[in-house]
Protein backbone atom coordinates (compact mmCIF):
# COMPACT_ATOMS: atom_id res chain seq x y z
CA UNK A 1 0.00 0.00 0.00
CA UNK A 2 1.39 3.36 -1.02
CA UNK A 3 1.02 6.41 1.19
CA UNK A 4 1.04 9.94 -0.17
CA UNK A 5 1.95 13.29 1.30
CA UNK A 6 -0.17 16.03 -0.21
CA UNK A 7 -0.81 19.64 0.58
CA UNK A 8 -4.34 20.59 1.59
CA UNK A 9 -5.40 21.95 -1.79
CA UNK A 10 -4.31 18.72 -3.50
CA UNK A 11 -5.90 16.46 -0.93
CA UNK A 12 -9.33 18.11 -0.86
CA UNK A 13 -10.76 16.31 -3.89
CA UNK A 14 -9.17 13.01 -2.89
CA UNK A 15 -10.57 13.23 0.64
CA UNK A 16 -14.01 14.09 -0.71
CA UNK A 17 -13.84 11.00 -2.92
CA UNK A 18 -12.63 8.83 -0.03
CA UNK A 19 -15.39 10.10 2.28
CA UNK A 20 -18.06 9.50 -0.35
CA UNK A 21 -16.74 6.02 -1.07
CA UNK A 22 -16.80 5.24 2.65
CA UNK A 23 -20.40 6.47 2.93
CA UNK A 24 -21.44 4.27 -0.01
CA UNK A 25 -19.74 1.26 1.55
CA UNK A 26 -21.38 1.85 4.94
CA UNK A 27 -24.76 2.34 3.29
CA UNK A 28 -24.28 -0.97 1.45
CA UNK A 29 -23.39 -2.64 4.74
CA UNK A 30 -26.55 -1.28 6.38
CA UNK A 31 -28.62 -2.56 3.45
CA UNK A 32 -27.01 -5.98 3.88
CA UNK A 33 -27.75 -5.98 7.61
CA UNK A 34 -31.43 -5.08 7.14
CA UNK A 35 -31.88 -7.65 4.38
CA UNK A 36 -30.35 -10.34 6.59
CA UNK A 37 -32.67 -9.33 9.42
CA UNK A 38 -35.69 -9.70 7.13
CA UNK A 39 -34.42 -12.99 5.74
CA UNK A 40 -33.74 -14.45 9.20
CA UNK A 41 -36.93 -12.92 10.67
CA UNK A 42 -34.96 -10.93 13.24
CA UNK A 43 -36.01 -7.53 14.52
CA UNK A 44 -33.08 -5.15 15.13
CA UNK A 45 -33.18 -2.86 18.15
CA UNK A 46 -34.03 0.27 16.15
CA UNK A 47 -37.25 -1.39 14.92
CA UNK A 48 -38.43 -2.68 18.30
CA UNK A 49 -41.85 -1.47 19.42
CA UNK A 50 -43.32 -1.72 22.87
CA UNK A 51 -46.98 -2.61 22.81
CA UNK A 52 -48.82 -2.34 26.12
CA UNK A 53 -51.59 -4.70 25.09
CA UNK A 54 -50.64 -8.38 25.03
CA UNK A 55 -53.56 -9.64 22.99
CA UNK A 56 -52.68 -11.79 19.98
CA UNK A 57 -54.15 -9.20 17.60
CA UNK A 58 -52.05 -6.35 18.99
CA UNK A 59 -48.92 -8.52 18.96
CA UNK A 60 -49.59 -9.44 15.32
CA UNK A 61 -50.03 -5.78 14.34
CA UNK A 62 -46.88 -4.82 16.26
CA UNK A 63 -44.88 -7.50 14.42
CA UNK A 64 -46.16 -6.21 11.07
CA UNK A 65 -45.23 -2.67 12.09
CA UNK A 66 -41.70 -3.81 12.98
CA UNK A 67 -41.30 -5.46 9.58
CA UNK A 68 -42.66 -2.37 7.84
CA UNK A 69 -40.11 -0.27 9.75
CA UNK A 70 -37.27 -2.43 8.43
CA UNK A 71 -38.64 -2.31 4.88
CA UNK A 72 -39.01 1.47 5.13
CA UNK A 73 -35.41 1.73 6.28
CA UNK A 74 -34.34 -0.40 3.30
CA UNK A 75 -36.16 1.92 0.88
CA UNK A 76 -34.51 4.94 2.48
CA UNK A 77 -31.06 3.31 2.33
CA UNK A 78 -31.47 2.38 -1.35
CA UNK A 79 -32.40 5.98 -2.21
CA UNK A 80 -29.46 7.26 -0.20
CA UNK A 81 -27.10 4.81 -1.88
CA UNK A 82 -28.31 5.86 -5.33
CA UNK A 83 -27.75 9.55 -4.53
CA UNK A 84 -24.30 8.85 -3.07
CA UNK A 85 -23.31 6.77 -6.10
CA UNK A 86 -24.18 9.63 -8.44
CA UNK A 87 -22.13 12.06 -6.40
CA UNK A 88 -19.28 9.55 -6.15
CA UNK A 89 -19.28 9.13 -9.93
CA UNK A 90 -19.01 12.90 -10.42
CA UNK A 91 -16.13 13.13 -7.95
CA UNK A 92 -14.41 10.13 -9.51
CA UNK A 93 -14.44 11.79 -12.93
CA UNK A 94 -13.24 15.08 -11.49
CA UNK A 95 -10.34 13.56 -9.55
CA UNK A 96 -9.36 11.25 -12.41
CA UNK A 97 -9.14 14.25 -14.71
CA UNK A 98 -7.17 16.25 -12.14
CA UNK A 99 -4.64 13.50 -11.28
CA UNK A 100 -4.32 11.72 -14.61
CA UNK A 101 -2.34 8.48 -14.50
CA UNK A 102 -1.59 8.83 -10.76
CA UNK A 103 -5.26 8.45 -10.01
CA UNK A 104 -5.11 4.67 -10.51
CA UNK A 105 -2.53 4.29 -7.73
CA UNK A 106 -4.40 6.68 -5.43
CA UNK A 107 -7.70 4.94 -6.14
CA UNK A 108 -6.29 1.49 -5.30
CA UNK A 109 -4.84 2.83 -2.06
CA UNK A 110 -8.18 4.35 -1.05
CA UNK A 111 -10.07 1.15 -1.87
CA UNK A 112 -7.66 -0.98 0.18
CA UNK A 113 -8.14 1.22 3.24
CA UNK A 114 -11.91 1.23 2.90
CA UNK A 115 -12.09 -2.53 2.27
CA UNK A 116 -10.15 -3.39 5.44
CA UNK A 117 -12.46 -1.10 7.43
CA UNK A 118 -15.56 -2.63 5.85
CA UNK A 119 -14.38 -6.19 6.52
CA UNK A 120 -14.43 -5.38 10.22
CA UNK A 121 -17.88 -3.81 9.90
CA UNK A 122 -19.33 -6.84 8.08
CA UNK A 123 -17.80 -9.18 10.64
CA UNK A 124 -19.36 -7.24 13.52
CA UNK A 125 -22.72 -7.20 11.67
CA UNK A 126 -22.60 -10.96 11.16
CA UNK A 127 -21.84 -11.41 14.86
CA UNK A 128 -24.76 -9.15 15.70
CA UNK A 129 -27.08 -11.11 13.42
CA UNK A 130 -26.01 -14.31 15.19
CA UNK A 131 -26.63 -12.77 18.64
CA UNK A 132 -30.01 -11.16 17.92
CA UNK A 133 -32.08 -14.37 17.65
CA UNK A 134 -30.78 -15.51 21.01
CA UNK A 135 -31.90 -12.24 22.60
CA UNK A 136 -35.32 -12.40 20.94
CA UNK A 137 -36.07 -16.03 21.74
CA UNK A 138 -39.37 -16.46 23.47
CA UNK A 139 -38.69 -17.09 27.12
CA UNK A 140 -40.94 -19.76 28.57
CA UNK A 141 -43.41 -18.28 31.01
CA UNK A 142 -43.20 -19.55 34.51
CA UNK A 143 -46.24 -21.19 35.99
CA UNK A 144 -48.48 -18.49 37.33
CA UNK A 145 -51.15 -19.16 39.87
CA UNK A 146 -54.57 -18.18 38.65
CA UNK A 147 -56.81 -17.53 41.55
CA UNK A 148 -60.57 -17.95 41.25
CA UNK A 149 -62.59 -14.76 40.93
CA UNK A 150 -64.98 -15.66 43.66
CA UNK A 151 -63.90 -16.87 47.08
CA UNK A 152 -66.71 -18.12 49.24
CA UNK A 153 -66.02 -16.90 52.78
CA UNK A 154 -69.46 -17.86 54.00
CA UNK A 155 -70.81 -21.15 55.18
CA UNK A 156 -73.31 -21.18 52.28
CA UNK A 157 -72.63 -23.80 49.64
CA UNK A 158 -73.18 -22.53 46.09
CA UNK A 159 -74.14 -24.83 43.26
CA UNK A 160 -71.96 -25.12 40.17
CA UNK A 161 -74.39 -22.96 38.18
CA UNK A 162 -74.32 -20.22 40.81
CA UNK A 163 -70.50 -20.27 41.01
CA UNK A 164 -70.29 -20.11 37.22
CA UNK A 165 -72.57 -17.08 37.24
CA UNK A 166 -70.58 -15.37 40.00
CA UNK A 167 -67.27 -16.03 38.20
CA UNK A 168 -68.51 -14.10 35.17
CA UNK A 169 -68.06 -10.87 37.11
CA UNK A 170 -70.17 -7.88 37.96
CA UNK A 171 -71.84 -7.48 34.61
Amino acid sequence: MTSFRLIASQAKAINQFKNLRTKVAKCSANIYFNQQCLHNKIIPKYAQLKVPNTSPASQSIAQKARIMRIKGELKFLHKKQEMLNRELYRHHLQVAQEWGRWWVVIHVSILQKINTEMERKYKSMDDKIKRLPQNQAQKPKTDTNIYPRVVNNTSIKFSDEEMELLNKGLK
